[in-house]
């Protein structure tokens, strides 16, 4: 070879191509480096496997779709939120407590329904009697009820999140929300929707 011809020139031939080398390599480096942390960057933006919803009512035919949809969505290993907020807040009860509360808030947890066992309908209510037939048929059907959906809900990790603020505002008290229930702000909600690749209104 060249490099062994001269004993003098070939160490320096050899010193430089090494240091050739290693620059290269390193500059190689930096552009893996570079591509890596553009890569996660874009995975970072991209859409969660995540289900979002945001349950504003306290009818059976609101609440029932919400719950049935983030169960099928966590049985497909989605991970599944739902964020009750206003009237929504009422399917999370499991008790109706007074003491404490102003004669305006005691007024309003009379008139809002106790337990998800109570809810109502957004059509053919007709004073409870529509609620009743609508539990007789679900249960004649075989169709899951509201307390046994929450139930399976938090079973398979739903994350259900109760809207602090409504709470606050409806002076509805944490002792009154079923265990397994998580409190947060609308940060929590843009948080969980921001990324998620299905985001639902009911």
């Amino acid at each position: 070879m060249v490099l062994n011809s001269d004993p003098v020139l070939a160490p320096e031939l050899e010193r430089l191509i090494d240091a050739r080398v290693d620059a290269r390599v390193a500059q190689l480096q930096a552009q893996v480096e570079e591509l890596s942390a553009e890569l996660a960057e874009l995975r970072s933006q991209q859409p969660a496997d995540r289900v979002t919803i945001i349950l504003t009512g306290d009818e059976i035919d609101r609440a029932m779709p919400a719950f049935i949809i983030a169960l099928g969505a966590a049985s497909f290993g989605m991970e599944a939120n739902i964020f009750c907020t206003l009237w929504g807040i009422n399917v999370l009860k499991d008790k109706t407590i007074y003491s404490g509360k102003s004669f305006i808030k005691k007024a309003m947890t009379w008139m809002m329904p106790g337990h998800p066992d109570q809810l109502g309908l957004t059509k053919m209510h007709f004073w409870g009697a529509g609620a009743a037939l609508m539990r007789h048929m679900m249960k004649k059907h075989n169709v899951e009820s509201i307390p046994s959906l929450i139930e399976q809900a938090l079973e398979m990790d739903v994350r259900i999140i109760a809207c602090q603020m409504t709470m606050d505002l409806m002076g509805i008290s944490t002792r009154e929300i079923r265990p397994g229930v998580e409190y947060g702000g609308i940060a929590t909600y843009i948080e969980n929707a921001s990324r998620a690749k299905i985001t639902l209104f009911i």
